[in-house]
Formats: C-alpha cells, structure tokens, sequence
C-alpha cells in the first residue's frame, strides 16, 4: 500500500520503529469495513493506511494542532479525506464512542496512565495496538494492560522498542 506523507513538523513519517510496527499489524488486521481510532495521530500515516487497507473510517487525535493540520492535508495527498478525521484534542477530551481498531503510538507514560480511557474507546470484540513501549517496559506494561481488563495477544518487537496487540478482555475470560 502506497502511502504519501508530507510531515512538516509531526511525527510518522513511517521510519521510526513504532509507527513500523504499527504499520505491520495494521497490514495483518481484518480491516474491512472497521472503525480505526488514532491516538496521537501525527502526520495520520496509521488512519491513511487503515482506510487504504479498507478500514470504513479512521478518526485521530492529537494534542498538537501543526500535527492535526499535517494529518488532514495528508490525508487529501492520499485521496482518503472523506474516510478520516482529525482533531486537536488530549485524550480526555475525545467522546467515548467503541472502535473495532485501536492504535496508540504514544509516549509509555501516557499510555500507563490511560489504559483505563484506552478501554473505554475499544469495541467488545475491539483490538488495541500500544507502542511507543521500549522492550525493558514490557513486563510493567503487560501487567498494567491485565490489570485495566485487556489480554495481551502479541508483542512485536523492533530494536529496542515494542508494540502489544492487545484485546479487551471478557467476563469469561
């Protein structure tokens, strides 16, 4: 899937080791016809993808106004405007709405500190990617994603750095 980004001042030109992984288990996902959240959108590589790769809709968020204008102008470049939206918002300020896919490419702290609202976006039968995650945190972050009712599923790894697929868990399990 060919993607063009211009990323001026925001982060996900594709290079660094989070977006990659990102981008990987996006290529791997059933996106047909799903609902994306984007995280920390950036330059809004991870929407563009997901709806190039037949997502019906992604919607990011940041908290860096250069970035929200960078994701939209990328997103007419890639002529998927109409499947995606962006706001300038700080993840409590997004309106809890369930999504079939969830990618937060954020910074650990951020995410140790929100897996509570991270559930609240994700679909029963939703998936969540974390990264942003250096591999010495992963038995930290693990244990905080069981803790806030999630099941990790896979951590994939790059270098130093790692993203878990995760989903939410159930009353069963």
């Amino acid at each position: 899937t060919e993607i063009l980004i211009d990323p001026k001042m925001a982060f996900g030109t594709g290079s660094h080791p989070t977006t990659r992984l990102c981008m990987e288990i996006a290529e791997e996902l059933e996106l047909m016809g799903k609902t994306v959240l984007d995280c920390g959108c950036g330059s809004g590589i991870i929407s563009i993808a997901c709806v190039k790769l037949g997502a019906s809709g992604a919607y990011g968020f940041d908290n860096d106004p250069f970035s929200v204008e960078n994701a939209s102008e990328n997103a007419i470049i890639n002529q998927v405007q109409d499947k995606t939206s962006f706001i300038e918002a700080d993840i409590c300020g997004i309106d809890v709405k369930n999504y079939d896919i969830v990618f937060a490419n954020i910074i650990s702290g951020t995410l140790m500190e929100c897996l509570g609202r991270f559930h609240e976006f994700c679909s029963v039968q939703g998936k969540i990617v974390f990264s942003g995650l250096l591999a010495e945190e992963e038995e930290y972050f693990i244990s905080g994603l069981t803790g806030n009712g999630f099941i990790p599923l896979e951590v994939r790894r790059l270098g130093e750095w790692i993203a878990v697929l995760a989903g939410r868990a159930t009353e069963n399990s």
